[in-house]
Parts: structure tokens; sequence; C-alpha cells
């Protein structure tokens, strides 16, 4: 498995399934959604000073909002959004 830098989860159910596959979640906001996760972020600043990259790869839905991609780009952070699935009806 490739090294991966830190984690953020949206939420606590997302952090749990990561944890399950092994990946460390270094940051989890305090309300699951994007806007809160946006704010409570760590600054890109404070990464740069600590030497870490602020590239995010976003894994996303094709409908997801632009809400944590514009916010986190607003913040100073390069994001990688991957449209990864879709969310259609079960029929």
């Amino acid at each position: 498995r490739p090294a991966l830098g830190m984690v953020a989860a949206v939420g606590k159910a997302t952090q749990e399934t990561l944890t399950e596959f092994g990946i460390d979640v270094s940051f989890v906001p305090s309300k699951a959604t994007a806007a809160t996760l946006v704010k409570e972020l760590p600054s890109a600043e404070a990464a740069t000073e600590a030497g870490r990259p602020t590239t995010v790869f976003y894994p996303a839905s094709a409908k997801a909002q632009n809400t944590l991609q514009n916010g986190l780009e607003e913040r100073g952070f390069t994001v990688l959004r991957l449209n990864t699935y879709d969310t259609v009806p079960a029929s």
C-alpha cells in the first residue's frame, strides 16, 4: 500500500470505516458536514510551515456540491477532486 499523507474524514462513520481498512485518520470535524470540515481543518499555512504539502485529494459523488472544494481552495489548499461514484435510485 502506498504511503498516505494526513487523512481527514467528514464524520465518525467514515473515520471508523477507514480505520477498519488500516487507514489512520488525523482529523474529523465536530459536525459531519463539508462546511464544518472547511471551517475547522487546520490551515494550509500551518501545513506549509510544518513542511507538509497542501494538496487535498477529494473523492466525491458526481452529484456532490462544491462546498468542500471551494471552501478549501479559498483557504489556500490545492484540491484534486475525483468523482468516484454516483448515487442513483435502486431499481
